[in-house]
């Protein structure tokens, strides 16, 4: 199979492009550096907020592609609100009219669990009410439309995974699953704001691939869906967790400042994902926390 994968620099990017080449698949890959940071058979240097974009990727559509993967965005926040729109949306609609026009048979682009702004409703699933909390999520709920419409109007089959808290080798390292892990290897007291109980739905990256794998094959699935796992842990949980599987001396205190979040859940009801996509994730979370402690000693990044 030939694919396209937008963003193949990025973290999700990156493990997708492995991931996917690993099976035979010929990848070509986009992004805004010179060069690719990824193993892939064919990049092409690109920014999707650039007028000309279709002009700059016709060439690969005319030689013929199986599917698109569209992992590419621009998430930074206020004051670039009017470059993360055109970048977002214009690349979107851009590469789906390129596939309409070339015949692609499938467009599986990622979306984001927090489009909803918070959960008012447990457990989270397509259908709850939008809040998108910044122009990057407002735009990921435009890039579903988008998809719904070129599926609706010109029947190209899309399909919108919004995820959850990614974890996996290249996540951002100020998150807090990586930030306690980190702690807990330093020995360093580990400080949690509030009562610690906000709960979140981890996932790790090579699961969001498998899944993008799968909607691609599924040839009956299409629309929006909501990727989750097992793994809904509190702060509170999480940290201590952490401290045990990596037997640490860490200590877990609390810093007596209010967190916002506190008593937040994001319990995430992915059963379609696993009837209509075959989706199954199947990292656990003391393999996330072993794998990225273990990469942590590797890379002398501790």
């Amino acid at each position: 199979m030939k694919f396209l994968v937008t963003g193949s620099n990025g973290y999700i990017g990156k493990h997708a492009c492995e991931y996917l080449r690993n099976k035979k698949n010929y990848i070509i890959g986009t992004g805004r550096k010179e060069y690719s940071v990824s193993e892939i058979d064919q990049y092409i240097q690109c920014d999707f907020a650039n007028d000309e974009i279709k002009a700059k990727l016709k060439g690969i559509f005319e030689c013929g592609l199986d599917g698109i993967f569209h992992i590419a965005a621009d998430n930074r926040k206020e004051p670039h609100g009017i470059e993360v729109i055109k970048s977002n949306c214009i690349g979107t609609q851009a590469l789906l009219e390129l596939a309409q026009e070339y015949g692609v048979n499938s467009f599986i682009q990622l979306s984001s669990v927090p489009v909803i702004g918070s959960p008012k409703e447990l457990p989270i699933t397509p259908k709850h009410s939008l809040e998108p909390p910044t122009i990057y999520h407002a735009t990921k709920c435009l890039q579903e439309l988008l998809a719904d419409y070129a599926y609706r109007s010109a029947g190209l089959r899309t399909v919108s995974i919004r995820i959850p808290s990614p974890m996996g080798i290249g996540v951002n390292p100020h998150y807090i699953f990586p930030t306690l892990i980190r702690k807990a290897m330093h020995g360093d007291d580990i400080e949690l704001y509030g009562t610690g109980s906000r709960k979140q739905t981890y996932v790790h990256v090579l699961d969001i691939c498998k899944a993008m794998e799968n909607a691609f094959y599924r040839d009956n699935c299409h629309g929006t869906y909501v990727l989750g796992s097992p793994h809904l842990i509190s702060n509170k949980d999480l940290a201590e967790l952490v401290v045990q599987i990596l037997d640490s001396d860490s200590i877990i205190k609390y810093t007596g400042i209010p967190d916002i979040y506190d008593n937040q859940c994001w319990k995430i009801d992915y059963q379609p994902m696993v009837e209509e996509i075959g989706y199954h994730p199947e990292t656990s979370l003391e393999e996330m926390i072993l794998e990225y402690s273990e990469y942590l000693k590797n890379s002398g990044e501790m």
